[in-house]
């Protein structure tokens, strides 16, 4: 069978920037294709993301995403600087860095360059987003159910399980005084289905603004299966990051248009 052309060429750069012959090469990715029990084809991608290749230049996103998790299983039992090590020269990885924002400049030895461009790529265009219509929606519901119900609302129109989780959390947090809070309200410690809940268990005051229930929910129930993943540090797709800033911005229209309800 004949070899892939992006093999070819991962193995040139490999060379290159290890300054190691192609026998080395294939010793090395047959020793981490029979660690981690898969091909040879997928030692040389290892090998290749240990020395800070860009694998997104040569495969598929779904294989980008295989070879990270072989990657993570050997981290897990020798360091890095040994899986790259010769043994007549000893390779120091090479530190890669990415600049978030206009000031913050991140590296690490340990993570390949994709995985640095994700971070900026998340915390730039997914994050504030999230951020700011999770809080959004926040603000909405303890708008509306003051202006209804009074200063005690939390207290008296919130149900009881819903109460009991953001105590505990509450607790907890209370256990570690050194670090700062969430917020000053208790609906700082509620999650987006917490959110959802609380509109639709009081639906007839919130009519006037949300376009219809299953509008919101879904759109909640979507976002969250985004915002799991970011908060968990895992990188999104371009539909995902697309549908976030769909929804987003619909709620920014949704909100503007309503906002005499807020004065």
């Amino acid at each position: 069978m004949p070899k892939k052309p992006y093999v070819k060429k991962l193995r040139e750069e490999i060379s290159r920037k290890l300054d190691i012959k192609t026998s080395y090469i294939y010793e090395k990715a047959k020793s981490l294709s029979t660690k981690t029990q898969t091909r040879t084809e997928d030692g040389i991608y290892l090998l290749a993301a240990q020395s800070g290749i860009n694998l997104n230049k040569y495969l598929p996103r779904e294989k980008v995403s295989e070879i990270r998790e072989l990657l993570f299983r050997i981290k897990q039992d020798e360091p890095l600087s040994r899986s790259l090590k010769s043994t007549s020269k000893k390779i120091i990885p090479k530190i890669i860095s990415t600049t978030v924002g206009k000031e913050f400049k991140i590296s690490d030895p340990l993570l390949t360059q994709s995985i640095l461009e994700e971070s900026k790529n998340m915390s730039e265009q997914v994050y504030p987003l999230l951020y700011v219509f999770e809080n959004s929606v926040r603000m909405m519901i303890s708008y509306v159910m003051q202006k209804k119900y009074g200063s005690n609302w939390w207290d008296i129109n919130i149900s009881t399980d819903i109460r009991n989780e953001v105590k505990r959390r509450i607790d907890k947090e209370n256990q570690n005084p050194w670090h700062g809070k969430r917020g000053a309200h208790p609906i700082f410690y509620t999650d987006l289905d917490h959110l959802s809940r609380i509109v639709q268990n009081n639906w007839p005051i919130f009519k006037c603004i949300l376009t219809s229930q299953p509008w919101f929910t879904q759109r909640i129930d979507e976002i969250s299966q985004s915002r799991n993943p970011v908060a968990h540090m895992n990188p999104l797709k371009k539909d995902d990051i697309q549908r976030i800033k769909v929804y987003f911005k619909d709620w920014e229209k949704l909100i503007n248009a309503k906002r005499s309800y807020f004065s």
